[in-house]
C-alpha cells in the first residue's frame, strides 16, 4: 500500500502561515470571519503543502455520512468479487457507521469503465476507489474528480502521476522480477519465455513486464523472452492466443502469466 508521505494538517498551514488554527479552519471550510485575501492564501498554501481533508474525522464531528463510489469491473468475479466483499466491510465497520459505499459495475476493464466513472462525476461522492486504466482515457476525469474535491484511491494499479491520494496493490515491478527468478531456476537451459498479459496500458501489467524483462537479461540470459501477448482481458482470445502460442516452432518452455484472467490460459491444450 502506498500513501502520500507527508501528512499536511491544518496545524501544518496555520503554522507555514504564522496564522491561527481557528482562521485555517474558517477558511478551509468557507465560513465567517476571515478575509477574502486570507482565504485565498490559505488556499494556497493548502494546495501547496498537499492538504487532503481527513474525511472520516469531519464527518464524525459533523455527524454527516461519507459517501464513496467503488467503480469495479465485473470480469473478472473471482478476483473483484472479494475485493468488493473487503470494502463492504471495511466500510460497515469505519467511524461509527458513518462511510456508505455504491458499488458501480461495469463489464470488463476497456469496456463501460469511462461511462462508469463519468457517473460518478456527476453524483455528489466524496471519494471514489477504482481500478486505473488507460490513463490517455482517464487523466480527463480524474482530473475533473480532483476539481470537485473527490478524494480517489486507486486499487489492483496505481495512476502515480495524478492527485490520487493512494493506492492498494502489489509492488508489480517486483512481481515480474520474481516471476523470472523462478523460471530461471527451473529452466536451467536455453529456452523462450513469454509474457501473457491482459492489457498492458494498465500500469500494473506494464510493470510486471518490465521487472521480469529487466531480471531475464540480467539474470538469466540464456532464456529468450519473446513479444509479450495481451489478451485485453477477453477469455476467448487469451485461450485462441494459447493455442496459436503452443502451435509455434519457437514455442516457450515457461510462461509468466500476469493477469488473472489466467483460466483460459490454463485450459487450452499445450
Amino acid at each position: 500500500m502506498t500513501l502520500d508521505s507527508k501528512q499536511v494538517g491544518i496545524k501544518e498551514i496555520a503554522r507555514a502561515l504564522n496564522i491561527s488554527i481557528g482562521t485555517v479552519d474558517r477558511a478551509l471550510h468557507n465560513r465567517p470571519g476571515v478575509s477574502e485575501k486570507t482565504k485565498n492564501k490559505v488556499l494556497q498554501m493548502a494546495n501547496g503543502l498537499g492538504y487532503r481533508p481527513n474525511l472520516a474525522a469531519q464527518a464524525l464531528k459533523l455527524n454527516r455520512r461519507i459517501s464513496i463510489a467503488a467503480v469495479l469491473p465485473k470480469h473478472i468475479s473471482y478476483f473483484f468479487d472479494p475485493l468488493r466483499g473487503g470494502i463492504a466491510t471495511a466500510a460497515e465497520a469505519a467511524v461509527r457507521g458513518q462511510v456508505s459505499v455504491d458499488f458501480i459495475e461495469y463489464p470488463r476493464l476497456g469496456v463501460g469503465d469511462e461511462e462508469a466513472l463519468q457517473k460518478v462525476t456527476q453524483g455528489s461522492y466524496n471519494g471514489v476507489i477504482f481500478l486505473p486504466g488507460n490513463m490517455q482515457r482517464y487523466d480527463a476525469i480524474m482530473r475533473r474528480m480532483a476539481r470537485n474535491g473527490m478524494a480517489m484511491m486507486c486499487v489492483g494499479s496505481d495512476a502515480p502521476a495524478t492527485q490520487r491520494i493512494g493506492s492498494v496493490g502489489v509492488d508489480a515491478y517486483v512481481s515480474g522480477a520474481i516471476a523470472a527468478e523462478l523460471l530461471a531456476l527451473r529452466l536451467t537451459h536455453k529456452a523462450n519465455v513469454v509474457v501473457f498479459s491482459g492489457e498492458l496500458s494498465l500500469m500494473d501489467h506494464a510493470e510486471k513486464l518490465r521487472g521480469f524483462a529487466a531480471t531475464i537479461a540480467v539474470q538469466a540470459p540464456h532464456l529468450t523472452l519473446l513479444p509479450a501477448l495481451e489478451s485485453h482481458e477477453q477469455p476467448r482470445e487469451a485461450y485462441r492466443q494459447t493455442l496459436d502460442l503452443m502451435r509455434r516452432r519457437n514455442r516457450p518452455e515457461g510462461l509468466y502469466l500476469s493477469t488473472a484472467n489466467s483460466q483460459p490460459v490454463l485450459q487450452a491444450p499445450g
